[in-house]
């Protein structure tokens, strides 16, 4: 998965939270509302064998690095701090939609804009290098930045 379908899984996740309705408590509620983790459930590929699929491990491992986590993949990740576990609590003591988006918002950009945000989980989830996955990002932001010059937009 590269950042940009990582990006793009976690925009499209942040929509259905918009369009289904928020809740806290629990990952669905009894109106289709979700929890920022579940919105994430929702649209992410099916789990396989009753366990998530590694997309969504990986949504929710950026979110929660996002947040302030540590990867789970990081050898330095103390015991307690699953990355679920991080989003779920985060989730719950939110006081209000609004914050819940904008942490979506906030972790998209940051796949978007920031090199090595997310290289080393991303490096042991897709099994590239760190280099490799640096590499894969600045061709990402290569082609962006020629879209944005043919479109007649000014390139960030």
């Amino acid at each position: 998965m590269t950042r940009e379908e990582l990006a793009g899984l976690l925009r499209t996740a942040k929509d259905y939270l918009t369009e289904h309705g928020w809740c806290r408590g629990e990952m669905n509620g009894p109106n289709g509302e979700v929890c920022a983790a579940g919105a994430i459930r929702a649209v992410a590929p099916p789990c396989t064998r009753r366990q998530t699929s590694p997309e969504e491990r990986l949504a929710v491992a950026a979110l929660s690095v996002h947040l302030g986590g540590q990867p789970v993949a990081d050898p330095d990740n103390p015991i307690g701090t699953h990355p679920m576990e991080r989003v779920t609590a985060w989730n719950d003591a939110a006081k209000e939609v609004g914050v819940v988006l904008d942490a979506f918002r906030g972790v998209i950009e940051r796949l978007e804009t920031e090199r090595s945000f997310l290289a080393r989980h991303l490096a042991v989830v897709t099994g590239q290098s760190v280099g490799e996955v640096l590499a894969d990002t600045d061709a990402a932001v290569a082609i962006r930045q020629e879209a944005a010059l043919r479109a007649g937009e000014v390139p960030g």
